[in-house]
């Protein structure tokens, strides 16, 4: 039997880091990220992993992402365009 896809948001901003912080989810699952930083233009979404170009996000932004490999990836917030990533603001997704 084949899981259904299912879809996660996860809201970010520099105040808070990413909410949630941790998520675990199941191969083929997509997480969407919004940028709910209103206070910086622009922020760069950065895959340690590289599974993505750092991505620039205005706010209100939304980037969706499907996994489709088993594994933790860690994404960080950073300052644009400096790169500077932003203290408590990583984001641990684990797929299953």
């Amino acid at each position: 039997m084949i899981a259904e896809q299912k879809k996660y948001s996860i809201k970010f901003d520099v105040s808070h880091g990413f909410n949630p912080k941790v998520l675990t989810i199941n191969r083929s699952d997509t997480v969407i990220w919004n940028n709910d930083e209103n206070q910086r233009p622009r922020m760069v979404l950065v895959s340690k992993g590289s599974l993505f170009k750092n991505r620039l996000m205005e706010y209100s932004e939304k980037y969706p992402y499907q996994f489709n490999q088993s594994g933790s990836y860690i994404f960080v917030l950073a300052e644009y365009p400096s790169l500077n990533e932003y203290p408590n603001a990583t984001n641990e997704i684990i797929v299953k």
